[in-house]
């Protein structure tokens, strides 16, 4: 019950810190580089896919150029907690809202997997939706800012087994504060439907490979050079 109450708690907290967003700027692409930890997302266009909840999809990609490091939940399941919210401007810059922190409503247990460990100079990623049913209708800027909890240290299975290890006790999972920011997109939106602005797509950089979800000990595998 106490971890229950924690939890409501601790949503309350990130949703006003969210809600409170007017304050929160548009910026240029910050790449992650703190210590050991450096690296930069890439937010791009994928597919559009009109259907009832009306679901624009894009691709988020993070590459590591630090050393191979764990990172918390670079997919973006939302099973967990999020790593990063994805922010939603009108063109002049202003904070709308959290875009996809209002759609993932299950949870589950967190586990060893729940980390992923990438190799440097590869990257993880995949397929971002986000819903657009709601707003109106016009020209709008998207970016993916992250959490402290992406560079957080995994657990080991110990800790986890014997439920000696509460992440919403932890800093890095109660903050929301900046840690990086992705590239931005431009996209349109009319009839609850988005797409992006006809504009030049952004240059995804070369990399040697992709990384997949590892077990918690082996030699991490990699994609092919």
């Amino acid at each position: 019950m106490k971890s229950i109450v924690l939890q409501l708690l601790i949503c309350g907290f990130v949703s006003q810190t969210i809600s409170a967003g007017n304050e929160l700027p548009l910026k240029p692409e910050v790449p992650l580089d703190i210590g050991s930890y450096r690296g930069t997302a890439i937010l791009s266009y994928h597919i559009a896919i009109y259907n009832q909840q009306d679901i624009f999809t894009a691709d988020i990609r993070f590459i590591n150029r630090g050393i191979g490091s764990y990172f918390y939940n670079p997919f973006f399941d939302t099973l967990i907690p999020l790593p990063a919210q994805v922010a939603l401007f009108d063109r002049n810059g202003s904070f709308i809202r959290d875009m996809i922190g209002r759609m993932h409503k299950s949870r589950r247990g967190f586990d060893t997997n729940s980390w992923t460990w990438i190799p440097g100079d590869r990257y993880v990623g995949g397929d971002l939706p986000v819903s657009f049913a709601g707003i109106p209708a016009g020209s709008y800027l998207l970016q993916v800012i992250f959490f402290p909890c992406f560079i957080s240290s995994r657990p080991t299975e110990k800790a986890l087994s014997e439920h000696s290890w509460d992440p919403y006790s932890k800093p890095d999972f109660a903050s929301t504060s900046e840690l990086f920011r992705s590239n931005v997109i431009s996209l349109v939106v009319k009839d609850g439907k988005a797409a992006q602005q006809a504009e030049p797509p952004a240059t995804k950089p070369t990399v040697k490979g992709s990384a997949e979800v590892q077990p918690p000990t082996p030699t991490p595998k990699v994609g092919p050079q």
